[in-house]
């Protein structure tokens, strides 16, 4: 699967360090079996809304697969656990559909800058589900990892899908842009969160991501490592990486025999500013 280079899933890593852009360029992204897990969880969830059904009445039917480096396949079957999962999801959505309902929608993004693989020229993504209902414009983006929990409140990637549906409705009647992510098995946390944002926020918005996406095109772009950089496909690639691990050890690692300082002789104020704030 190929993605745009400032696209919405990556963008909150783009305002963070705005190097990543070029640094990842050239590299293939590298697809999991978690992520088409995922994609096979998303798929349910259209045919549910697009249909009426519910997730149990796909139990057993095949919605996916992946191929292992190895030959092997794994085929995605509806279980117990994502007709639990996709239930979440479903039960959200469900009473938000009407004639404005857009579910698996393709959005124009001219605001996360230009991309020469796109037909429009510009930055597109596809929001999973979007609805304007009581003067609010929802955008909804569901998650089926058990990993990280993704928080709602100013998020990138919705805020990303949420100006595209704001300029889509552009039109229309609405005071409130309001996120929503569902994310059932992420344990530990609420499996739908809501954040909202009033309609004149959404410029400034526009305004801040825009400057962000010029910023990942200058020559002299800035590297900032953050705990964005988890995600970054050039992460061992990265000098900025380097110079944060020879920041905080002392090693470095573009010289043979470079060995890290000795932790007993780091006061207890090195090890809180290690801990807390690196």
């Amino acid at each position: 699967m190929s993605h745009s280079v400032n696209g919405p899933s990556s963008f909150s890593r783009r305002r963070s360090c705005p190097a990543s852009m070029q640094m990842e360029l050239g590299i293939k992204d590298k697809e999991s079996v978690y992520a088409q897990e995922g994609s096979a969880a998303h798929a349910l969830g259209e045919k549910c809304l697009e249909t009426g059904k519910q997730p149990q009445d796909f139990l057993g039917q095949k919605f996916g697969e992946f191929k292992f480096p190895d030959g092997k396949v794994e085929e995605f079957l509806v279980d117990g656990d994502m007709v639990e999962a996709v239930q979440v999801y479903v039960d959200h959505c469900r009473p938000l559909i009407n004639n404005s309902t857009m579910i698996e929608k393709k959005l124009d993004l001219p605001f996360l800058g230009p991309d020469k693989h796109s037909k429009t020229g510009h930055v597109r993504g596809t929001a999973d589900f979007i609805s304007l209902h009581d003067r609010i414009l929802h955008v909804v983006d569901y998650k089926h990892g058990k990993g990280v929990v993704v928080d709602v409140k100013e998020n990138i990637q919705g805020l990303s899908y949420g100006m595209g549906a704001a300029n889509h409705f552009e039109k229309e009647d609405w005071d409130i842009l309001r996120i929503t992510i569902v994310q059932p098995r992420a344990f530990g946390s609420k499996q739908v969160k809501s954040w909202d944002a009033s309609r004149s926020d959404i410029l400034d918005w526009k305004m801040d991501f825009s400057e962000a996406a010029l910023n990942t095109f200058l020559p002299d772009a800035n590297i900032n490592p953050s705990v964005d950089c988890r995600f970054c496909k050039a992460l061992y690639l990265c000098k900025g990486i380097i110079n944060l691990i020879k920041e905080i050890t002392g090693m470095d690692l573009l010289k043979d025999g470079s060995s890290p300082m000795d932790i007993h002789k780091l006061s207890e104020d090195q090890i809180s500013e290690i801990l807390f704030k690196k």
